[in-house]
């Protein structure tokens, strides 16, 4: 097992150093240059070649990405171009903000989607599955910004019993909460109800009511319990998704968020936010893939020996 997390971590070491060259070459190649949307045109070239200095943008790529590696790791983001704010300031201002709008948006569509999911294969093919299948379908197909829209016109504009924007209140959460979860609900209901009828299709399973055990002790003991090791892969590989999703929705509903910030750095060709945010979407999309790896690997022997890792 140890032998399996040490290769799973230099593995995921190795690709958030390919994501960090990627993330620097993609904001290296962007059209434009961020030192003209800064300074007005009145300005001489001499200050913008002062400037263009004092952010390192007069060196060679190559040295320009060793230098921001050199800084990441001592754990400095940089300095934002166009608020002069360090970016761990701003990053620790907002990230706790998306993590709470998201952390909350997660939390809740677990508690629902799982509990409706198993419902639904216990109930396979009567009026409650295709009721919440056919629900499903339909929200999963609906953009998370259109929803948040509509939500908008509908109970901020039209009924006005909410508020259309900020984060200052309980009543603040419901709206873009909503617009999160309803999209990632049914995905989740979906893939809970899959598992568990495979699972109930298993020996076991009719082994358990042989023996006289009361059907919702072997749902919640026996079905449950093992259907929920593809769902907590899918949960743990949702999470940098839920993350990146609230840029948009952070943005139609004026969250100070981080998601919002990297909109407004991607407007103002801010590149310093720009590679902090984007590379820490990316490390935490790869910490959650050897979390999600390894929890797995414990829950099911098979899946540590099919991956390689038979119990090194």
């Amino acid at each position: 097992m140890a032998g399996y997390i040490t290769k799973r971590l230099v593995q995921g070491i190795m690709l958030v150093f390919v994501v960090s060259i990627l993330v620097f070459a993609m904001m290296d190649m962007m059209p434009g240059d961020p030192i003209e949307l800064l300074t007005d045109r009145k300005v001489t070239d001499e200050v913008k070649d002062r400037l263009r200095a004092q952010y390192g943008l007069d060196q060679p790529p190559v040295k320009r990405y060793f230098n921001w590696v050199n800084d990441v790791l001592h754990g400095d983001f940089g300095t934002s171009i166009r608020t002069k704010m360090k970016v761990n300031t701003m990053l620790a201002q907002r990230l706790p903000i998306t993590i709470k709008l998201t952390g909350t948006a997660l939390l809740i569509e677990l508690l629902i989607a799982i509990p409706i999911g198993l419902l639904a294969a216990y109930k396979k093919d009567g009026f409650f599955d295709r009721l919440i299948m056919s629900t499903s379908v339909f929200f999963a197909a609906l953009p998370s910004f259109w929803v948040a829209v509509m939500l908008i016109l509908i109970f901020g504009v039209t009924l006005r019993v909410l508020p259309l924007s900020g984060f200052s209140g309980v009543k603040h959460y419901v709206l873009p909460i909503t617009a999160m979860v309803l999209g990632g609900i049914a995905t989740t209901i979906r893939m809970t109800k899959t598992e568990v009828l495979d699972v109930l299709r298993e020996k076991y399973i009719l082994t358990a009511y042989a023996k006289g055990l009361p059907k919702r002790k072997v749902l919640v003991r026996h079905v449950l319990r093992n259907a929920l090791i593809l769902v907590t892969i899918m949960v743990f590989l949702n999470i940098p998704w839920v993350i990146s999703g609230a840029v948009i929705i952070e943005r139609i509903f004026v969250i100070p968020g981080m998601g919002n910030m990297l909109t407004e750095a991607i407007l103002n060709q801010d590149f310093t936010i720009v590679q902090a945010c984007v590379l820490l979407i990316s490390i935490l999309t790869v910490v959650c893939n050897i979390v999600c790896d390894v929890i797995t690997a414990i829950l099911d022997p098979r899946i540590r020996i099919s991956l390689g890792g038979e119990g090194r």
